[in-house]
């Protein structure tokens, strides 16, 4: 969903087309990073709900956060931000990149403890 319909939506945000193609590096650099995070403090996890599944929740509850807030990025800056209009649509493209950010990390952190989970079951 976010490949298809997010440049679109940042192009009509105002931000330029050789700006976007770096936000969409926020895929692999959170898979790079989240997996190895996630991992070792699954793995130190003594959580009474499992090793596992507080990653899966509360990546969840971050994405489910993140794409309202890219839903609405422009209203939401349009409620703080009343004076300068170009200010206000930088203001919202950064914070529609920052959820973007967010959305494929909080991603990364739940699917890589599915992963961790099914990858020791094997082992």
């Amino acid at each position: 969903m976010i490949l298809t319909d997010c440049t679109p939506y940042l192009l009509a945000l105002g931000l330029t087309k050789s700006k976007t193609s770096l936000v969409w590096i926020a895929g692999p650099l959170s898979g790079i990073i989240v997996a190895p995070v996630v991992g070792v403090l699954a793995d130190r996890s003594q959580s009474k709900y499992g090793r596992r599944r507080p990653f899966m929740v509360v990546g969840s509850v971050i994405v489910a956060a993140a794409l309202i807030v890219l839903g609405w990025a422009k209203d939401i800056v349009g409620l703080l931000l009343l004076e300068d209009v170009q200010f206000e649509r930088t203001c919202a493209v950064v914070l529609a990149v920052l959820a973007i950010y967010v959305v494929d990390f909080a991603i990364n952190a739940g699917k890589c403890s599915v992963r961790i989970r099914g990858t020791a079951r094997m082992m």
